[in-house]
Protein backbone atom coordinates (compact mmCIF):
# COMPACT_ATOMS: atom_id res chain seq x y z
CA UNK A 1 0.00 0.00 0.00
CA UNK A 2 2.82 2.49 0.45
CA UNK A 3 3.61 1.98 -2.93
CA UNK A 4 0.11 3.58 -4.03
CA UNK A 5 -0.45 5.74 -1.06
CA UNK A 6 3.38 7.56 -0.41
CA UNK A 7 2.13 9.55 2.25
CA UNK A 8 1.53 6.86 4.56
CA UNK A 9 5.62 6.80 4.89
CA UNK A 10 4.99 9.90 6.89
CA UNK A 11 3.27 8.14 9.90
CA UNK A 12 5.13 5.10 9.75
CA UNK A 13 8.18 4.40 12.05
CA UNK A 14 11.08 1.81 11.17
CA UNK A 15 9.67 -0.33 13.63
CA UNK A 16 6.26 -0.29 11.66
CA UNK A 17 7.77 -1.24 8.75
CA UNK A 18 9.89 -4.04 10.34
CA UNK A 19 6.50 -5.73 11.62
CA UNK A 20 5.07 -5.51 8.18
CA UNK A 21 7.99 -7.03 7.11
CA UNK A 22 7.85 -10.10 9.62
CA UNK A 23 4.29 -10.41 8.87
CA UNK A 24 5.18 -10.78 5.23
CA UNK A 25 7.07 -13.61 6.44
CA UNK A 26 4.16 -15.55 7.80
CA UNK A 27 2.73 -15.82 3.96
CA UNK A 28 6.18 -16.61 2.95
CA UNK A 29 6.74 -19.35 5.02
CA UNK A 30 3.54 -20.57 4.11
CA UNK A 31 4.40 -20.28 0.76
CA UNK A 32 7.53 -21.98 0.55
CA UNK A 33 5.69 -25.06 2.78
CA UNK A 34 3.21 -26.03 0.00
CA UNK A 35 6.05 -25.65 -2.97
CA UNK A 36 7.61 -28.53 -4.70
CA UNK A 37 11.18 -28.68 -4.71
CA UNK A 38 11.66 -26.77 -8.45
CA UNK A 39 8.63 -24.51 -7.70
CA UNK A 40 8.26 -21.23 -8.64
CA UNK A 41 7.43 -18.56 -6.05
CA UNK A 42 6.74 -14.95 -7.46
CA UNK A 43 7.13 -12.24 -4.70
CA UNK A 44 5.63 -9.27 -5.05
CA UNK A 45 4.88 -6.31 -3.24
CA UNK A 46 3.30 -2.64 -3.64
CA UNK A 47 5.79 -0.82 -1.75
CA UNK A 48 9.15 0.34 -2.10
CA UNK A 49 10.59 -0.63 1.51
CA UNK A 50 13.92 -2.38 1.89
CA UNK A 51 12.76 -4.46 4.61
CA UNK A 52 10.06 -6.03 2.69
CA UNK A 53 11.16 -6.35 -0.18
CA UNK A 54 15.06 -7.20 -0.65
CA UNK A 55 15.35 -7.98 2.92
CA UNK A 56 12.60 -10.38 2.56
CA UNK A 57 14.17 -11.51 -0.65
CA UNK A 58 17.15 -12.76 1.62
CA UNK A 59 15.04 -14.57 3.93
CA UNK A 60 13.98 -16.58 1.23
CA UNK A 61 17.01 -17.66 0.09
CA UNK A 62 18.21 -18.66 3.37
CA UNK A 63 14.83 -20.91 4.00
CA UNK A 64 16.63 -22.69 0.44
CA UNK A 65 15.06 -20.68 -2.25
CA UNK A 66 17.29 -19.56 -5.38
CA UNK A 67 16.82 -16.25 -7.20
CA UNK A 68 16.38 -16.11 -10.52
CA UNK A 69 16.68 -13.58 -13.03
CA UNK A 70 13.33 -12.40 -14.94
CA UNK A 71 13.06 -12.69 -18.87
CA UNK A 72 11.33 -9.63 -18.80
CA UNK A 73 13.14 -6.61 -17.37
CA UNK A 74 11.17 -3.21 -17.38
CA UNK A 75 11.81 -2.14 -13.98
CA UNK A 76 15.25 -0.99 -12.22
CA UNK A 77 17.43 -3.11 -10.38
CA UNK A 78 17.27 -3.96 -6.67
CA UNK A 79 19.14 -2.90 -3.61
CA UNK A 80 22.17 -4.60 -3.88
CA UNK A 81 20.23 -7.79 -5.60
CA UNK A 82 19.98 -6.91 -9.53
CA UNK A 83 17.77 -9.86 -10.41
CA UNK A 84 14.97 -8.36 -8.71
CA UNK A 85 12.99 -5.05 -10.21
CA UNK A 86 11.71 -2.26 -8.59
CA UNK A 87 9.29 -0.37 -9.82
CA UNK A 88 9.21 3.93 -8.91
CA UNK A 89 5.93 6.19 -9.33
CA UNK A 90 8.45 8.78 -10.96
CA UNK A 91 10.19 6.81 -13.31
CA UNK A 92 8.05 4.17 -14.53
CA UNK A 93 4.74 5.94 -14.24
CA UNK A 94 3.14 3.26 -12.14
CA UNK A 95 2.54 3.01 -8.03
CA UNK A 96 5.70 1.77 -6.53
CA UNK A 97 5.91 -2.23 -6.31
CA UNK A 98 8.33 -4.72 -6.38
CA UNK A 99 8.91 -8.53 -7.91
CA UNK A 100 11.21 -11.43 -7.66
CA UNK A 101 11.21 -14.59 -8.67
CA UNK A 102 12.60 -17.55 -6.86
CA UNK A 103 12.81 -21.22 -7.34
CA UNK A 104 12.46 -24.00 -4.68
CA UNK A 105 16.16 -25.85 -4.13
CA UNK A 106 15.90 -27.75 -1.21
Amino acid sequence: ALGVRPKLWETKTPKDIEATARYQRHFINAAIKSLRKGGVLVYSTCTLSYEENEGNVLYMIKKGLRLEGQKIFIGSPGLGISEVQRFYPHRHLTQGFFIAKLRKVS
